[in-house]
């Protein structure tokens, strides 16, 4: 049943403007985020400042953000006019990215031209809170236990939050020693008393990882301090990693390797973080690596290398579509291409980060970060889509399926007590099924929107099945522990009927003619009322069969090879949206 989720996905490659290299950076062995990559490889690349002005900003409509929801996005110095790309209209927040810490004097190593960069000068004249990020990647051993250094750096911070005029400061430390983690969160403690004492309506955020390795960040500690975590969900997938991934899968591709951004939300959550004080990063970057074969998941045959939006959509020779492919698991798409052997590229896009949208929404986090602002130079698509998820008049898709961080696989997931709120930006009804459940000492309550906590519109307990459940004003999910060890594994669905979508639980088999002897299925324009670009045909387990892409109608898709009668999962893609159908083929 999972295989037929709703699946909207394209892609987004990135790592800096055309004018850089396509394939960058010699790695080491030890892991390293983007954000550290990056700075160093920039510390060697030198770029011109931030000190022309640049365009003012493409702000192509005023769309105003839903209230209380952050748009918060790094913009790393060496993206210099970049900014004169950016919808002001559709951020909430930016990040100078950053002041790199001296770790024995806490003065700067350097702030990169901070206190010139047009941009934050723009962004404030557009009414947009700015921050200052302060990195520190190694040293943290010897700042942390110099009193001095702390000191300092906390007095550079309030003077340059009050010289500019800023809002806020991001913490950014990053390859901490996990025996360095309580001098971490008592650095954070020290700053957070600091500012308040001189500049108690400066915003204190972190940069957090997806991961939490080893412990090094005691979270329920560090966010009573904070007033939110940058989630950095991104890097599940690294330069050297011995498989070739998605940067930021929404849901595990392997079962052997379980981590994943749903995954990594319920880990926040069980650490007694706050919906409100998590944004989840993204990323406008992905990666590419050298593997063994043409389908995923592949081993790597060498180290990987990111890449920008901006590239991937600036290079059609090997980011085609007929080189595009899915990983139904993730919800991620790659590209696979022929240069010295088999090469992938896993990118998100416009779709797939709508899909990280819905669970944002879906749980009501804070918001999202983005690394970084500008990697989509010069094309609307990711603006789209935040002005499709974040806009007062934006909001969920018509139809999607939430899994729980398990995902397709089933992976064991952490259960954890959470509600979540399901309201389609469409006209009521809507409807919502839970499938493929597995609850264990738990249960799933669903409520009417408009009467959260009233009279439940279903209660599903373990050995129970779910029924289609509908609503005018959809719906309000409570997940709650009734024993030890809870666990839960589902499937949640919705679709607005009105809106006529088809649905995701019961979707309609679309009868294609079949003519033998030209080995041609023809697809009547009746039943797709869109303009269609491709099409893709899978067997039941997710294996891409056959692809094909259209110009214009008629859809007549030649063969070139004769199916077998019987099911196959078809995928229609236009401009804006992938249909999911099953397709059946009769001899």
């Amino acid at each position: 049943m999972k295989l037929f989720y709703h699946f909207l996905s394209t892609v987004i490659c990135l790592i800096f403007l055309v004018l850089f290299p396509f394939v960058l950076l010699a790695q080491d062995t030890e892991f390293r985020s983007i954000h550290v990559i990056e700075q160093q490889y920039y510390k060697v690349h030198p770029i011109p400042s931030d000190t022309s002005h640049g365009k003012p900003g493409r702000n192509k409509t005023n769309i105003p953000l839903k209230k209380g929801k952050m748009i918060f996005g790094y913009h790393p110095y060496w993206m210099n006019n970049s900014w004169g790309d950016y919808r002001w209209d559709l951020i909430t927040d930016l990040c100078y990215f950053s002041y790199e810490v001296d770790a024995s004097s806490g003065m700067p190593v350097t702030t990169n031209d901070f206190g010139n960069a047009t941009v934050i000068d723009t962004a404030l004249t557009k009414g947009i809170h700015v921050h200052l990020c302060v990195t520190l990647f190694s040293g943290h051993a010897s700042f942390f236990e110099d009193a001095l250094a702390r000191k300092t750096l906390n007095e550079q911070i309030v003077h340059l939050v009050k010289s500019r005029g800023i809002h806020g400061v991001n913490i950014d430390f990053e390859a901490v020693p996990s025996s360095q983690a309580s001098s971490l969160t008592n650095y954070i403690h020290e700053l957070r008393q600091y500012l308040d004492s001189t500049a108690p309506d400066c915003l204190l955020s972190m940069a957090t990882p997806a991961v939490n390795w080893n412990n090094t960040f005691e979270l329920s500690n560090l966010a009573q301090d904070v007033d939110f975590f940058m989630v950095m969900a991104y890097d599940y997938y690294w330069n050297l990693s011995t498989t070739a991934g998605p940067v930021s899968p929404l849901y595990p591709m392997e079962t052997t390797y379980p981590y994943n951004v749903s995954q990594t939300i319920e880990y926040y959550f069980s650490q007694g973080i706050g919906k409100e004080k998590i944004l989840l990063g993204v990323p406008y970057y992905g990666r590419i690596w050298p593997v063994t074969q043409l389908e995923a998941p592949a081993s790597t045959r060498g180290s990987g290398s990111a890449v920008t939006y901006r590239n991937v959509r600036n290079n059609p020779v090997f980011f085609s579509w007929s080189n595009r492919k899915m990983n139904f698991p993730s919800r991620s798409v790659y590209y696979a291409y022929q240069a010295n052997g088999w090469n992938h590229c896993f990118i998100d896009e416009a779709p797939s980060l709508l899909y990280k949208y819905q669970r944002v929404i879906a749980s009501d986090l804070k918001g999202i970060g983005i690394w970084a602002l500008g990697y989509d130079m010069g094309y609307d698509e990711l603006w789209d889509a935040i002005q499709q998820a974040f806009s007062e008049n934006g909001g969920m898709l018509c139809q999607d399926t939430i899994f729980d961080s398990g995902g397709f696989l089933m992976n064991p997931s952490i259960f954890i007590t959470q509600n979540m709120s399901i309201l389609p930006n469409y006209p009521g009804p809507y409807k919502l099924k839970f499938f493929d459940l597995n609850l264990q000492n738990s249960k799933i309550t669903i409520f009417d929107r408009q009467q959260p906590l009233g009279t439940p519109l279903e209660t599903i307990w373990p050995g129970n099945d779910s029924t289609e459940i509908i609503s005018d004003y959809g719906f309000y999910i409570t997940f709650e522990a009734t024993g030890k060890h809870p666990q839960a594994n589902y499937a949640m669905s919705w679709s607005c009927p009105s809106a006529a979508v088809p649905s995701e639980n019961n979707m309609s088999i679309i009868e294609m003619s079949y003519i033998p002897f030209l080995n041609q299925i023809q697809i009547k324009n009746s039943s797709i009322p869109l303009k269609l670009k491709s099409i893709h045909i899978y067997s039941l387990t997710g294996h891409e069969m056959l692809s094909n892409t259209f110009n214009s109608p008629p859809y007549i898709f030649q063969l070139p090879v004769k199916l077998k009668s019987g099911i196959y999962i078809i995928q229609l893609f236009s401009e804006n949206i992938i249909l999911t159908k099953k397709l059946l083929i009769t001899q």
